[in-house]
């Protein structure tokens, strides 16, 4: 960052490739670039910041009790799983012998030959 400026977040880094083609002085590259800008976005959960780490903390705990009005728990009764069954209960394809398949290769290769002969052109 610049010496004059003081970096406190809500920023963006921007990162830039592009490929450029073979000159007669470089070869053909990608070059990266990275900024780094400012985010103007509107945020909706504003907490001032403080350089003072105490007066920070106290800001973030006026936020929570004004804001966060019910408290966290994990609830024992509800249980949230999602199941796979195929992944679960998979049972893969029973495939055939390869002796059985050629033998059905050829059975029909005699029937296309049966069929050939039997067009007289």
């Amino acid at each position: 960052m610049n010496d004059n400026k003081e970096g406190l977040g809500c920023g963006k880094i921007m990162v830039k490739s592009s490929f450029k083609k073979a000159s007669k002085k470089h070869p053909e590259r990608i070059e990266i670039s990275v900024e780094l800008t400012p985010d103007y976005q509107k945020d909706y959960e504003i907490i001032p910041f403080h350089k003072d780490e105490a007066a920070n903390q106290a800001e973030i705990a006026d936020f929570m009790a004004k804001y966060i009005t019910k408290p966290f728990n994990y609830l024992e009764n509800m249980v949230g799983v999602e199941l796979n069954f195929n992944k679960i209960f998979y049972e893969p394809e029973k495939l055939r012998e390869v002796a059985d398949i050629l033998a059905e290769i050829d059975a029909l290769d005699g029937e296309l030959k049966e069929l050939e002969a039997g067009l007289v052109l």
